[in-house]
């Protein structure tokens, strides 16, 4: 069963094609969040009832019938209801460690991978092992993970910079120590004191 993501996602290993706006208009992509899903500005106005229905004021029907999240809202309603109900169900991307699904991945990083659903849990297929050239690209990506989680748990400032550079969006050192200091300013209250002794 091969996995279909779609432009924009795979894109997203590839930041020479956002940092260009001729590839970007060649492969149809939009820079992110863009129109998705994801988009603040679309988010926005359902904060209120999101809200309300995590806190079970309001019902989550009301959820059901907001224009644009259908696609979400019936996916994460059918998991919850194959989970509940013993319902074997064929998810084409769920979220998953690796545990040997991709073979040449390590079992620590996480995968979307098509797997089964149902009440004893969730049953990733296994795909064997990936293409070398994305192996590689995958493994730029998961040094920038393994990176980033370090510099979270130890409050390493010259190893979240290392996390931001590996990325590929950011042009200069000096453009990752701007936007590492705005985010822990921004963060300032949420983040562990170490970041600022």
């Amino acid at each position: 069963l091969p996995a279909v993501p779609c432009q924009g996602h795979v894109a997203e290993f590839f930041p020479h094609l956002f940092l260009r706006p001729e590839a970007m208009r060649h492969y149809g992509l939009g820079r992110f969040p863009g129109r998705t899903i994801y988009s603040y500005e679309r988010r926005r106005p359902f904060l209120e009832l999101l809200r309300g229905v995590a806190s079970g004021s309001r019902p989550l029907r009301e959820l059901l019938e907001v224009r644009g999240l259908e696609e979400e809202v019936e996916g994460v309603i059918s998991l919850m209801e194959a989970l509940r109900l013993d319902r074997r169900t064929l998810y084409p991307g769920i979220n998953v460690p690796n545990l040997g699904v991709i073979s040449n991945l390590p079992p620590w990083a996480t995968v979307e991978a098509p797997a089964y659903v149902d009440a004893s849990g969730i049953h990733p297929l296994s795909l064997g092992s990936m293409p070398t050239a994305l192996t590689g690209v995958m493994a730029q990506r998961l040094a920038q993970y393994e990176v980033t989680i370090d510099a979270a748990l130890t409050g390493d400032r010259e190893l979240a910079l290392q996390a931001l550079l590996i990325d590929g969006y950011l042009r200069s050192i000096d453009a990752a120590e701007e936007m590492l200091d705005d985010f822990l300013d921004a963060e300032r209250r949420w983040l562990p004191e170490y970041w600022f002794s």
